[in-house]
């Protein structure tokens, strides 16, 4: 994987146009996680899980010299070495009810604010392709933000919400 990976546009819009045709556009990304085998939503109890199918796509994009670390629902990728800088945080992944949380290291964090790497932060965290390449846009479009939220190397937090393409929004960001 590269360090430094470009978003297409035509191809962004391509796959957005396909998935649009057979997704019902209300669907949220946690809803078409959960229709690709990735996620197991319980109604009752507003709980989300993350199925082996999800663990098994991250560890085959995970980059070298990191690693993933799983719970119900989230998913956290953090070097295999640690370093003891005061602000290094994780990127991670939480899936809730309402959507999902995006977390940003201080090194992700930085790239993102400057358009560099984007695809590949976000490929990492979520591994469906359309879905991962619209996180990408998002975190792109939200750049400015991000690097405001990080200007003390504190790392971010964004909230997602909303279905996927009608009106899928970061709801917040803030440092971690």
């Amino acid at each position: 994987m590269s360090p430094l990976n470009f978003i297409n546009p035509n191809e962004v819009n391509a796959a957005k146009i396909k998935t649009e045709q057979s997704v019902h556009q209300e669907s949220t990304v946690v809803e078409m996680l959960q229709g690709n085998g990735f996620l197991e939503i319980d109604e009752s109890n507003k709980t989300v899980k993350i199925t082996d199918e999800y663990k098994k796509a991250v560890l085959e994009n995970i980059e070298p010299g990191y690693e993933a670390v799983f719970t119900d629902n989230s998913v956290s990728i953090v070097p295999k070495i640690q370093t003891f800088s005061a602000f290094t945080g994780v990127d991670k992944i939480v899936f809730t009810w309402k959507g999902y949380d995006v977390y940003l290291s201080n090194e992700k964090a930085t790239k993102t604010a400057a358009g560099i790497g984007l695809l590949a932060t976000a490929s990492t965290l979520i591994p469906e392709p359309t879905i991962s390449k619209v996180l990408a846009v998002t975190l792109g479009l939200g750049s400015g933000l991000i690097s405001l939220n990080n200007s003390e190397g504190r790392e971010v937090i964004i909230a997602y919400i909303g279905s996927i393409y009608t009106n899928s929004m970061p709801d917040w960001i803030t440092s971690q």
